[in-house]
Formats: C-alpha cells, sequence, structure tokens
C-alpha cells in the first residue's frame, strides 16, 4: 500500500491495528497527528479544500479511460490528504533565522515585533497562530523590541523571558544565560525558579551561580560595537571574539582567571591585545588562525 492511501485510509479510521500500529511508528507521525488536530486552522477563506481537491483531479475527469470507483475513491482521498498535508506542512514549518559568524541579522516578526540577532546566532518561530502564541527558539543573542499584545516567550536551552510588550536582550552562551530589560518589565524562568526584571535591571545565570545587577544602557552593547563582559571565562570571552569577528583563534592555555570589562567590537588587534594583557598571554597569527599560548613573562 502507498504511503497517500495509508494516510487517506487513517484520516478516515479504517486501519486495523496492525497498519495503525506500523503508521505509529513512522518518525512522521506526530507530524501527521498534528495536522490533523490543526486542519481546521487551514480551512480559511484563503483556503478552499474542495476547490484545490477539484483541481487536481480535473485532468482524471477530462481522462477517457475507466478506473473502478474504489479506486477512483482512493485516488480522490489520497490526493485531498496529499494537498491538505503539502498545504499544512508549509504552514506549519518553522521560519528559521540565522546570523553568521562576523555578522548581524535584523528581522521583522509577523507582529512586527524587531529582531537583531547577534553573531552566531539562531532564532526560529512558527508563523501559523502566531496572534495567538508568540514564542520564538533562541540559540545565541538576540535583541528584541516586542510590539504589544499576548504573551511573547523566548525560549532558550537554559531558561525562558516571558513579556506582554517591552525591549530587552537575551544572550545564551554555553550552560550561561544573560537578560537584560530596557523597557517595560520581563519575567525570566529558569532552574524551576523565576525573576522579574524592570527596566535598567539585568539577570545573569551560570550554573547555580545566578547574580542581578543594574544598567543604564539604552540598549545591549554589541549593537554599539561593544563586546561586554561579566565575570567571564577566558574560554568564554575567546569565544565570544570568534563569533564576533568570524576568525579561527586556538586557545593553548587555560585560565581560572574571571573577566569583566568592554572589549572593541572594531578593532580585533586592540581586542586580543586586552585579552592578552589581562590573562598574560601572547599571540601568534598565520592566514588560516590566531594562537594564544602563555606569555614567556607570566608570573
Amino acid at each position: 500500500m502507498d504511503n497517500d492511501t495509508q494516510l487517506a485510509r487513517w484520516l478516515a479510521g479504517e486501519l486495523d491495528a496492525d497498519e495503525l500500529d506500523a503508521l505509529q511508528k513512522d518518525p512522521k507521525y506526530d507530524n501527521y497527528v498534528r495536522i490533523r488536530e490543526n486542519l481546521d486552522r487551514i480551512a480559511s477563506p484563503q483556503f478552499d479544500a474542495n476547490k484545490m481537491l477539484h483541481e487536481v483531479l480535473a485532468h482524471e475527469k477530462a481522462s477517457p479511460k475507466t478506473i473502478p470507483l474504489y479506486r477512483r475513491r482512493w485516488v480522490q482521498v489520497a490526493a485531498a490528504v496529499v494537498v491538505l498535508l503539502g498545504v499544512a506542512a508549509a504552514w506549519f514549518a518553522p521560519t528559521t533565522q540565522t546570523a553568521a559568524a562576523g555578522q548581524t541579522l535584523a528581522f521583522v516578526l509577523p507582529d512586527q515585533s524587531q529582531v537583531q540577532l547577534n553573531a552566531g546566532s539562531t532564532a526560529s518561530y512558527a508563523t501559523w497562530n502566531w496572534e495567538n502564541d508568540r514564542g520564538v527558539l533562541l540559540d545565541g543573542e538576540a535583541y528584541f523590541k516586542v510590539a504589544k499584545g499576548k504573551k511573547f516567550t523566548v525560549l532558550t536551552e537554559r531558561g525562558a523571558v516571558s513579556v506582554l510588550g517591552t525591549q530587552f536582550n537575551v544572550r545564551q552562551r554555553g550552560n550561561r544565560m544573560e537578560v537584560a530589560c530596557y523597557e517595560g518589565r520581563v519575567l525570566v524562568t529558569f532552574h524551576e525558579s523565576e525573576a522579574i526584571l524592570a527596566r535598567g535591571e539585568q539577570i545573569a545565570i551560570d550554573g547555580s551561580r545566578i547574580w542581578r545587577s543594574k544598567t543604564d544602557a539604552a540598549g545591549p552593547a554589541w549593537l554599539q560595537d561593544e563586546l561586554v563582559f561579566n565575570q567571564h571565562s577566558l574560554a568564554d570571552v575567546v569565544a565570544e571574539i570568534q563569533r564576533h569577528y568570524g576568525v579561527k583563534i586556538n586557545l593553548g592555555h587555560q585560565s581560572t582567571q574571571l573577566f569583566s570589562g568592554v572589549l572593541p567590537g572594531d578593532n580585533i588587534d586592540a581586542a586580543l591585545q586586552i585579552v592578552c594583557a589581562t590573562f598574560h598571554l601572547k599571540q601568534t597569527k598565520t592566514e588560516k588562525a590566531i594562537t594564544l599560548t602563555a606569555a614567556d613573562d607570566r608570573p
């Protein structure tokens, strides 16, 4: 039995136990269930399933060859399944925006909320039912200007940020998550705990370490070509420089020292000089990479 016919019989509730069990083992089964449960959302004035089905089958009606009735029925149902699943798959498929290393990216969400992605970051969101479910999955760092409306949520591997309408920045790199609020209020959820940030407040969560602080900045420093660090490890600092400048840096030294400060985002030589002076390192450059190792005069 071909897959389209099997899906048609499943939609009609005509699969036997063995056939249903086999279909449920299909990696795409959860998607089929989701699509079936939400087909009514697609049935809008802009989408006429019957009309589309008739257009798909028009060439068959014009054909003179004879097709058994039972076969015609399955062909029609299967065609409807293909049409509906095809449209639904496109409708439900998430949209993904990516800022490559050394680049930033600005884009607008369906409600006109504005997002600016920092280098080496990815944001994904679903456009269907957006007005009722405003959510973005973030890997990396982004600045959000959220249009007023229903709850807006940013999900990361380390926690979530929820707002109604505000401006804030979220950074999630490895085990560390940082949130800064520049307008309105945001709710940060993490480790089965939560914190409410008002304008001018920020929070950092790194494993079991949590600290809050104030900021008088009007927006994130990276938008002004500055890299700001607060109690970051050498490895984290080097990783951020790599992402921001789009370069390869080999780190041949480990340090338990933490770094707090500002590095220029428009002058890699100056940034590396500050890092080397702070951590007592020396740098070696080739055409392909920069290598940082312990300085000969390291105390």
